[in-house]
């Protein structure tokens, strides 16, 4: 099977609930089971609601109200007097008096592309019941059954590529450098840790130490806090320390870890700590949460429950001082709170907050380290399974790295060419000016160059490769990286080549028979004695053939189409325009034409064949499709800071909305145009458009009612 859609990975065993049912026995199936949520449906299955350990709590009092830390409360204390109708009462809640009647959903035929995006969006919500056009729950589907689809199925990671290789396109230059910062993080990072502490002496420097020791060898910032836990427990007076974590979408801090969990008189404290959790602002650790500052407490059996929710088993389990702090991200966002306890009172110690202040920053650069170090896995798991090659060279274009699709389109190792210089291995087979344009792109403008360009294979076999080579700058805008992705595109090139060569003897079969008939039908009307009718019938001939003729003519310009590199030559733009401003009129004399043009210098290397055929479509179709009494088309060159723009603007009808995104695709003619002229072949501006891609110049067009139209061709320098 390959998975598509959310229906083929979804889980399909749902456990819901009724809106009659019991809001404990909602809860119970949620602490039991360990979800988050549960779909309420009505008695057709019809999907109607979702309840949630969030909405399982009493938003009504001050102080939220754990469900499961209710129910131990009920079954260890008795009732007070005057509390038996309340808590009746709440007993008697229904699912439906505090569900989501709109909950998220997702369709069981939705792609897993859509998905995903679903979960980007919504990325606190998890998982999304799955419904059909009945809107029955079919199945629920979580972030891990994505994990578990492209853990099961990696084939199906080829539908993703394309994306994985845009972004790799788009933004790799910006992971490189990323890259780059985590080995200086990386050989940084002891040192920031060590200069937080040096104030550090006796006692404090050597705990310091084993702590740094610990916190740099982790593997994960749950294992740094983890160690630090362990070792501040064993090394000093406090004998208990529990991490816990925001949870529910951020709203609450739930327990996470605890050291030891052996200790049989804190067994007891830890238990209670599970069931518990603080909102921003709500007790010790809530206060902490919201400050984002350390808290200190003397003696927390002896506060009120308010301050410190736990004062009663506190005291049960011997506990008397208690210390907590912070840990935070790169973005100053509280990730985990981490607290400690004694079992004596202790005053403030400021020596000691310091201490711990200095491994909150020490975790704070760890996490740093460790995000960068994620991102630099994404990277190298992207380009390494990525179909295109892959290369990156230091700025004297030594080679520092290859992926392995580079080396299967290659056939070099990676050992065979790191070090050496691309042209020393393969390269060299393109003009010169080819590589003195590349190199003046990537080395002195500092920008990407996009291109074409042949090399050949370790075993000497030639082949194709696209080039995207983008210069990675530093901080201060010097070079530090190029990187190249090189998808090889000999097949591509192979198609193009036969479909020229297709083109081109069709193309040349076709004109010569069709100038000969042009000629036979011109040298029958002038010179016969020929009948209307016989006059008539032969013109039609001669017009269908000349519009055939031109077709084939557009043809043979659409396989030339993109090949600007060839045959190129200093034009003079103001020139040709103006030759071609002549031609027109003369051929349509009842529109009046103007053409200015302003600059010092308005000429350019092109291939000059391409540019008139440009232009020439433009300025014949504002005459042609220009008012058909009063018809008026005005051209315009003008040198710009950045370049020359050239316009055409006719008094003609307006393009229509449902038109315009059509304008320039191939065979496209619209009702206005077969109107004004017949026998077109919608080729002409899908030409136009296809020069000016190749040439990097920029094609648009305005057009309004009882404006015209105005076509605009960016030329840059």
């Amino acid at each position: 099977m390959n998975p598509k859609i959310v229906s083929d990975i979804m889980t399909k065993e749902v456990v819901s609930v009724f809106p009659e049912t019991s809001l404990f026995e909602a809860a119970k199936i949620l602490y039991k089971n360990r979800f988050t949520g549960l779909p309420v449906v009505d008695h057709d299955s019809v999907l109607i609601g979702l309840v949630t350990e969030y909405d399982l709590i009493n938003m009504e009092s001050e102080t939220p109200t754990h469900i499961p830390t209710l129910q131990k409360m009920f079954q260890t204390i008795p009732a007070e007097g005057g509390q038996e109708k309340e808590i009746e009462e709440l007993f008697l809640l229904k699912v439906v008096d505090v569900m989501n009647p709109d909950p998220l959903v997702v369709s069981k035929d939705a792609t897993l592309e859509e998905t995903i995006k679903i979960f980007k969006e919504y990325h606190r919500v998890n998982p999304i019941p799955v419904i059909d056009s009945q809107k029955k729950i079919v199945g629920i589907v979580s972030r891990s059954d994505l994990v578990k689809f492209f853990t099961e199925f990696p084939v199906t990671m080829e539908r993703f590529m394309p994306l994985v290789e845009k972004v790799i396109a788009k933004k790799a230059d910006k992971l490189v450098t990323k890259s780059v910062a985590l080995l200086e993080e990386r050989y940084q990072l002891v040192n920031k840790i060590s200069e937080i502490g040096r104030g550090e002496t006796g006692e404090h420097f050597a705990l310091f130490n084993k702590l740094i020791s610990a916190i740099t060898g982790a593997i994960s910032i749950d294992q740094a806090m983890g160690e630090v836990v362990r070792i501040i427990c064993s090394s000093t007076n406090w004998i208990l320390g529990e991490i816990w974590a925001p949870h529910d979408r951020g709203l609450f801090l739930r327990f996470k870890h605890a050291w030891p969990v052996s200790d049989h008189e804190l067994v007891k404290f830890i238990d209670y700590s599970r069931s518990f959790v603080f909102a921003p602002g709500e007790g010790m650790l809530g206060r902490i949460w919201l400050s984002k500052n350390p808290e200190w407490e003397n003696d927390v059996s002896k506060t009120s429950e308010s301050s410190f929710l736990k004062a009663k088993f506190a005291e049960e389990s011997n506990i008397k001082a208690a210390f907590g702090f912070p840990v935070l991200d790169s973005g100053n966002n509280v990730i985990a709170i981490i607290v400690f306890f004694m079992q004596k009172a202790n005053r403030r110690d400021e020596g000691f907050i310091r201490f711990i202040s200095a491994v909150g920053k020490g975790l704070n650069l760890f996490l740093r380290y460790k995000l960068l170090e994620e991102r630099i896995v994404l990277l190298q798991s992207a380009v390494g399974s990525s179909s295109q090659g892959i290369l990156i060279t230091n700025p004297d274009a030594e080679i520092i790295f290859a992926n392995q699709a580079w080396e299967n389109i290659t056939g070099y190792t990676t050992d065979e060419i790191i070090g050496k210089n691309p042209n020393q291995l393969w390269g060299g087979h393109m003009p010169k000016d080819f590589y003195e344009k590349m190199w003046q792109t990537i080395k002195v403008d500092k920008k990407p160059f996009v291109g074409e360009v042949q090399n050949v294979k370790k075993d000497g076999t030639k082949y194709w490769q696209a080039d995207y080579i983008t210069p990675i700058l530093d901080e201060y805008g010097e070079i530090k990286f190029f990187l190249s992705i090189e998808p090889d595109i000999s097949d591509k090139k192979l198609k193009e080549q036969f479909k020229d060569e297709f083109v081109s003897i069709i193309g040349h079969q076709l004109r010569n028979p069709l100038i000969s008939i042009s000629w036979l039908i011109e040298s029958m009307t002038k010179g016969a004695d020929l009948s209307e009718d016989d006059k008539r019938k032969l013109q039609e001939i001669y017009t269908q053939n000349k519009s055939l003729h031109s077709f084939v003519e557009d043809l043979l310009m659409l396989s030339r189409a993109g090949k600007n590199n060839l045959d190129r030559q200093k034009v003079d733009l103001k020139d040709e325009v103006g030759a071609i401003v002549k031609e027109v009129q003369e051929q349509n004399p009842k529109v009046k034409i103007s053409f200015s043009a302003k600059g010092r210098d308005l000429s350019m290397l092109v291939n000059r064949s391409m540019v008139i055929q440009v232009f020439a479509n433009l300025i014949y179709n504002a005459a042609e499709y220009s008012d058909k009494e009063f018809g008026k088309a005005d051209v315009k060159l003008e040198e710009t800071g950045s370049g020359v723009l050239f316009s055409v603007h006719n008094n003609g009808p307006e393009i229509a909305e449902a038109d315009k995104p059509k304008i320039f695709s191939k065979l496209f003619r619209s009702d206005v145009a077969k109107e004004y002229k017949k026998g077109g072949t919608g080729l002409g501006l899908f030409i136009a458009k296809s020069i000016c891609n190749s040439f990097g110049w920029e094609i648009s067009f305005e057009s309004g009612a009882g404006q015209g139209t105005t076509f605009y061709v960016k030329i840059p320098i």
